[in-house]
């Protein structure tokens, strides 16, 4: 399979947030990517387009959402960016700390990481940050699961 990409410039809006995780769901369906799979992509594509849009973008008209999403043979990746003021990962707090437990938000960015095979933040050219999260397609063959193997 020949690498494709998609890509979108968009409002910060919610509806954004929703057609962007709708669209990537619907990728990584007719990509091959299992049904688990496609639920961990939907979730850490729209905790980022939300992230962009809330906090980068701070719902300002004036400022746009950059999706691309590019699926080959073994993966897909997805790079959301922001017009906003720009991201340092280190100085998000610990979500999973007692005191970050206790809070209605900030596990966006912790979820998103986790739940991909890799998740890159990056300042974008022209302002503002860029995320890319990379999941692996898993395929599993037959003849070299364990499940059929003979045991020894």
């Amino acid at each position: 399979m020949i690498e494709k990409t998609v890509q979108h410039v968009l409002d910060s809006t919610l509806d954004t947030v929703a057609f962007v995780e709708n669209l990537v769901s619907e990728i990584a369906q007719r990509a091959g990517f299992s049904e688990a799979s496609v639920e961990q992509i939907s979730l850490a594509v729209h905790e980022t387009a939300a992230n962009a849009v809330i906090h980068g973008n701070q719902y300002s008209a004036a400022k746009k959402v950059f999706v691309a999403i590019s699926v080959n043979e073994d993966r897909m990746a997805i790079t959301i960016g922001d017009e906003g003021g720009g991201l340092d990962p280190e100085t998000i707090p610990d979500p999973l700390t007692p005191m970050g437990l206790l809070q209605q938000s900030g596990r966006g960015l912790y979820l998103s990481r986790v739940l991909m095979d890799e998740h890159h933040v990056e300042a974008r050219n022209g302002g503002g940050t860029q995320i890319t999260l990379t999941k692996y397609l898993q395929r599993t063959d037959p003849l070299t699961t364990t499940s059929s193997r003979p045991k020894v």
